[in-house]
């Protein structure tokens, strides 16, 4: 009776681990038969791959310019440690980085090119959609139009710098002070312009600010001297 029973229990194990298995063939042969949908559904999917890259999406354009960090080391005067060095550190590295990315900076760079008047970043120049118009016609209703407040100028361009800061990555290489510049946009042209005017700018500040502290250090020596 007991060798019955372990040939009964051995008998179900294996038909169990027998369910538990995937037939390949009857998998295979179930695709074979679904061929045609399947290849219809590749077909398809490649078809409407093409048509989005190639018609509906916008086609952008990225310019890189390159800047090296002058760790202000070397002195136009020699003003001892009255100046001190900003050193090379990934510290000081970091701290540049945020500064190229600097809504004041950024600022600058909207103001210079006239950015609050390029649809691209400025959303408001933008033809409505029907969503948009459907608000304006609700808000209408509401809300007589000489009682609606046309868009404000600073709110407009802090929009703009959002959205230029939303298109520009910095990124400093490893192991050195330089940094990469990259703007993406819908023209190349004008991704090569903004590059190129926030390389310069930031290359203008720098130079500032090495003139306002050579400027502070000459004051005060010359105060201590009087």
């Amino acid at each position: 009776m007991n060798d019955m029973r372990g040939i009964n229990q051995g008998a179900a194990a294996t038909s169990k681990t027998e369910e538990d298995l995937i037939d390949l063939g009857a998998l295979l042969s179930a695709l074979w038969r679904g061929k045609t949908y399947i290849v219809m559904a590749v077909i398809a999917t490649i078809f409407l791959g093409g048509i989005y890259a190639y018609i509906l999406a916008t086609p952008t354009y990225r310019s890189t310019a390159v800047v090296m960090l002058n760790n202000r080391e070397e002195q136009v005067v020699d003003l001892g440690n009255v100046i001190g060095g900003l050193g090379s550190d990934s510290t000081v590295v970091n701290t540049e980085v945020e500064v190229l990315r600097s809504r004041v900076l950024l600022g600058k760079v909207v103001d210079e090119l006239e950015l609050t008047q390029d649809a691209e970043f400025n959303s408001a120049l933008r033809p409505p959609g029907t969503f948009s118009q459907l608000k304006s016609l609700a808000r209408e209703i509401i809300l007589p139009s000489s009682r609606v407040l046309g868009p404000d100028d600073a709110r407009r361009r802090e929009a703009t710098i959002d959205a230029l800061l939303a298109a520009l990555t910095v990124r400093n290489v490893p192991q050195s002070l330089v940094f990469q510049v990259t703007v993406e946009t819908t023209s190349r042209e004008k991704s090569a312009r903004i590059a190129d005017k926030l390389v310069d700018l930031y290359i203008l500040n720098q130079l500032e600010v090495k003139f306002n502290a050579t400027e502070q250090a000459t004051s005060w020596l010359t105060a201590r001297v009087a």
